[in-house]
């Protein structure tokens, strides 16, 4: 990761990662957009800092490719969703 002129490496034990889902839906004529077939994406990245271990860090991303992909026929597909967040252990 590049940050101006300093590049910082993370260790495994630093970086975690997620990802989510493929599925295939029977065809159904209530599903009206996105079709039956989908790679329902979600990526989350929390980083942990050797200098303040207590400190866990995250990106998290929902509907990682903006997909319409139905879940439920007729019930439109979630937007993409971005989170970012700090949480404090102790």
């Amino acid at each position: 990761v590049k940050r101006g002129d300093a590049t910082v490496a993370l260790t495994k034990d630093q970086l975690e990662k997620e990802m989510k889902e493929a599925r295939a839906q029977a065809a159904n004529p209530l599903r009206v957009r996105g079709g039956d077939e989908a790679v329902i994406g979600a990526l989350g990245v929390y980083w942990r800092s050797p200098a303040a271990r207590e400190w866990v860090w995250s990106l998290q991303i929902d509907n990682l490719w903006n997909s319409t992909f139905e879940e439920l026929p007729a019930v439109p597909a979630a937007r993409r969703l971005v989170a970012v967040g700090a949480r404090r252990e102790w």
